[in-house]
């Protein structure tokens, strides 16, 4: 599309987000021609273009061999669930602009597919970005719902990993986080032990 500029280009993509995804629920995935018509990348991009699509439409990109990764596991029965977070902080952090907290959860023990939770986090006073996440319980919960609900059964094993937590706050976040997680898992189980 020459001659539109970048802004234009995010904007016509943003509205064809919007109308095939919200409007239709249709699943869209746009291409910029430029990276197309440029041969030394061709190959890397169309595989990273295929691999969004497919994992768009429920197909399977990967999968994680727990005998290799876990070769002195003690149960061939044991349900995996394995969860990542993060917090992503604007540059200027007020109610108008806030933090967005992220949870993503695998749906199976072969993590070949995810389901993923996302909410707002409105600093208290002023412009202080918050690096814990609030909703931790209910996200949590929502997605042992969600691997419940594909594998009929909840995990017995889970696997935390957190992302963008400095030394001065790792602390805080562990302080507010694991309990967080525990209070998910004893909606569903009344009982969790905690390794670190």
């Amino acid at each position: 599309m020459s001659g539109r500029s970048e802004e234009d280009l995010k904007q016509l993509k943003a509205d064809i987000k919007d109308c095939g995804t919200i409007k239709y629920g249709i699943m869209t995935q746009c291409a910029l021609l430029s990276k197309i018509a440029n041969n030394r990348s061709l190959t890397g991009y169309c595989e990273n273009l295929i691999r969004k699509i497919n994992f768009k439409n429920s197909g399977i990109n990967t999968k994680v061999n727990l005998n290799q990764a876990l070769k002195n596991k003690k149960s061939t029965t044991d349900s995996y669930m394995f969860f990542g977070a993060d917090v992503i902080h604007p540059t200027n952090v007020t109610r108008q602009h806030p933090s967005i907290a992220v949870v993503v959860g695998s749906c199976d023990s072969l993590c070949s597919t995810t389901a993923v939770r996302v909410c707002q986090q409105f600093p208290k006073e002023g412009k202080c970005s918050i690096e814990t996440i609030i909703g931790m319980t209910d996200m949590v919960e929502e997605l042992l719902d969600n691997y419940c609900q594909v594998n009929k059964i909840l995990p017995n094993k889970i696997v935390f990993y957190r992302d963008g937590v400095d030394d001065g706050q790792f602390g805080k976040v562990i302080a507010h986080e694991i309990p967080a997680i525990i209070e998910a898992f004893n909606r569903k189980f009344n009982y969790l032990y905690v390794y670190i």
